[in-house]
Parts: structure tokens; C-alpha cells; sequence
């Protein structure tokens, strides 16, 4: 009987973490830059822009954020203009190289987004802070936003 017990008990341990990790919006373990170059690719043969969100999983804002971008009407126009990658940050100590390297736009908060061409050219960066209080904008002001930065592209072509 212990046995059974013992064994339903890490069965349902193991379920509840590995249900988890398949909600947690960015992956301490990845490997940014090869993601980045990935993204690029990608971008770049289906002609779209760059996105690439800053956060970690402990944020209620970054999830907030996460949830947002795919649901309804916002996913939609994300998927039609951009390609998109997540990069954990953790506690400030994960990708700071990749962060600096993309002009610091979690200074002031996370999460935060950089928008760069398929030339790995920065277009758009949350310098200011605009989405760290995510978990409060709503619906229409994340279309808003994302809706104006869909726009970078035929802005960065002569």
C-alpha cells in the first residue's frame, strides 16, 4: 500500500511540474543566441520583423504580457507581422549579454520588447518601461501598441 501511495504521489509531482514548464512563457535553459540566429532566419525569409521579449517566469507582468500576445485578436496581428522569441533574463542574471547587446531595454522593468530588422537592426526598444506594469494595460492597449509597431517595417524600408 505504501508502495502504490509512494508512487501515485510522484506520479502527480510529476505530472504537476511537467504541466508547468508548458505554461511558463520563457526557458531559463535555452540558448539565446542560437535562437536569435534562428529567429533571424526565419524573420527574414517570411519577410517579417524581429521580436524579441525580455522576462522571466517569477513576473507577473512578463507572464501577463505572454498570455496577452497569444489570445484573439492580438495574436493574430503579432503572427502576421513578426516572428517571435522569448529570453529569460532570471533575477538579472541570465542573457545580460544579449540584453546589452540590444541597448539595456530592461533598465527600467520588465518585461520589455526590442523590435529589430531582419539585419539584426534595432527599431523599437522598451527603453521607458512601457510594459512593466503589463498585468494593467488591457486588451486594446496591447493591440494599440503592437498594432504601432507592426508599422516599423514599411518605416525602416527606403
Amino acid at each position: 500500500m505504501i508502495r502504490v501511495l509512494t508512487f501515485f504521489v510522484l506520479l502527480c509531482f510529476s505530472t504537476v511540474n511537467s504541466l508547468m514548464a508548458k505554461e511558463l512563457p520563457y526557458n531559463p535553459a535555452a540558448n539565446a543566441k542560437q535562437q536569435i540566429a534562428q529567429a533571424l532566419s526565419v524573420a527574414k525569409q517570411q519577410d517579417k520583423l524581429l521580436l524579441i521579449a525580455f522576462g522571466a517566469n517569477w513576473c507577473p507582468d512578463c507572464v501577463a504580457l505572454d498570455k496577452a500576445v497569444n489570445k484573439g485578436q492580438l495574436a493574430e496581428l503579432i503572427k502576421t507581422h513578426f516572428i517571435t522569441l522569448k529570453i529569460d533574463i532570471g533575477r538579472w542574471d541570465n542573457n545580460m549579454d544579449i540584453v546589452q547587446q540590444y541597448g539595456n531595454p530592461v533598465k527600467k522593468g520588465i518585461p520589455s520588447i526590442v523590435v529589430v530588422s531582419t539585419d539584426n537592426k534595432v527599431l523599437f526598444a522598451t527603453k521607458g518601461g512601457q510594459l512593466a506594469s503589463a498585468r494593467n494595460m488591457g486588451d486594446e492597449n496591447f493591440y494599440s501598441f503592437f498594432n504601432s509597431l507592426s508599422k516599423l517595417k514599411t518605416q525602416a524600408i527606403p
